[in-house]
């Protein structure tokens, strides 16, 4: 699946992408959530101070789109996933004068001896946002997505600097970050919140252009 739709990159191009993936966490005010489930990372970011003119950035900001996709897939498979040791990051990228937004995806952005940056792909992003990333991340790590992703998440509260399966959603330029809930049961006994789609908001505020936290649109 992720043959599909990935264009190939020349060398200079693939170099760009790799060395700005870092520098864009640190520089341009990214917003959007991360998800961890024991060595794995993913992370699912767009441009704060970015215009899209498609509105792509809509299904990362509501909670009930992009963010409920991937908890409830990532749960559906949490010891597969825990197991893989890398960190996947998608970014929604606002090209100037351009009507479609791209999809960058780098495996290892924070680059280091053991583990090289990997551009995986730079594509058009399509309409269906969360199935976009759904589709790359599964064609990524294929043997990890073998489990259907249920109709409800169910949510951890968090109560420690280490709760595991933690997910943080918010402006990742500041500390506006929820960080309250995870998807991995904790060691001690904690009845879950299960969540479907709908009730999202409950928990997560949705973000607005600027990711301050204010109610988005739905998509």
């Amino acid at each position: 699946m992720l043959a599909r739709v990935r264009r190939p990159l020349g060398a200079v191009a693939l170099a760009a992408l790799a060395a700005a993936a870092p520098a864009r966490a640190r520089a341009s005010g990214d917003a959007g959530f991360e998800i961890a489930l024991g060595g794995f990372r993913l992370q699912v970011f767009y441009g704060a101070a970015s215009e899209y003119a498609d509105h792509a950035d809509r299904a990362v900001r509501d909670p009930r789109v992009a963010l409920f996709t991937l908890a409830a897939t990532l749960q559906a498979n949490a010891a597969a996933f825990s197991a893989i040791p890398h960190t996947l990051r998608f970014d929604l990228v606002a090209r100037d004068g351009a009507a479609d937004t791209t999809l960058g995806v780098v495996e290892d952005p924070e680059a280091n001896a053991t583990r090289p940056t990997t551009v995986v792909l730079e594509t058009p992003l399509a309409r269906d946002v969360a199935a976009e990333v759904l589709a790359a991340l599964c064609g990524r790590y294929p043997g990890a997505c073998r489990r259907p992703a249920g109709p409800t998440v169910e949510l951890y509260r968090c109560e420690g600097p280490r709760c595991a399966g933690r997910i943080r959603f918010g402006s990742f330029r500041s500390d506006a970050l929820n960080e309250r809930f995870a998807i991995e049961r904790p060691a001690r006994w904690a009845a879950p919140i299960r969540v479907g789609r709908e009730q999202m908001t409950r928990w997560f505020d949705p973000l607005d252009p600027l990711a301050r936290g204010s109610a988005a649109p739905a998509p």
